[in-house]
């Protein structure tokens, strides 16, 4: 019983580490779409911005 004590904890540990493998890969997929949804926000905002320039263009 005391033999299996060592392989216990060590599974353990992997276990957390893997867990905390998953919580940092999962962080770092939320905060790669929040980045690309920010730069297609940008995106569109430019192309309205050119848009209404051109709108404005064409009226005067």
């Amino acid at each position: 019983m005391m033999q299996d004590l060592p392989v216990a904890t060590a599974n353990s540990a992997n276990s957390d580490e893997q867990t905390e493998q998953t919580e940092q890969t999962e962080q770092t997929e939320q905060t790669e779409q929040t980045e690309q949804k920010s730069r297609l926000a940008l995106l569109n905002k430019n192309k309205v911005q050119n848009y209404l320039k051109y709108f404005a263009l064409c009226l005067n």
